[in-house]
């Protein structure tokens, strides 16, 4: 028993058509997951922008609170000079120290100019009673 022609171009169009079938849904149902997949990976960077937008306030608010005129910051600085020596702590440590002596010498000027006027104010409150 031989199988015409016609019946095996007809069992090649059923195999084929199940197939096509097959591989179509198949297809489907990995095109999907892959959009859901998609999807969610969206959400995720969205919310890794705005995540990454809240550390970085965090992170300057922080370097802020470490790193400006705290105990913290003299503890580091002081730290910074025991390791490295001299470099730009130690300049920028020498400019402050610089103007604080700036700022002594002027005080001490002042004082010494106050000092004067009182010790002139006396004398000039004592040289009219001497001569009367």
């Amino acid at each position: 028993m031989e199988m015409g022609t016609l019946a095996k171009s007809e069992m090649f169009f059923l195999i084929t058509t199940v197939a096509v079938t097959v591989v179509a849904v198949l297809l489907s149902y990995l095109l999907y997951y892959l959009i859901k997949i998609v999807r969610a990976t969206e959400k995720i960077v969205k919310n890794l922008e705005k995540g990454s937008g809240l550390i970085n306030e965090n992170i300057s608010k922080l370097h802020n609170q470490l790193f400006g005129d705290g105990i913290l910051s003299f503890i580091i600085r002081t730290v910074n000079t025991a390791i490295i020596g001299f470099g730009k702590v130690n300049e920028q440590m020498a400019k402050t120290d610089s103007a604080k002596e700036k700022s002594t010498v002027k005080n001490a000027k002042v004082v010494t100019k106050t000092k004067k006027k009182r010790k002139q104010q006396k004398a000039d409150q004592t040289t009219p009673s001497d001569e009367d």
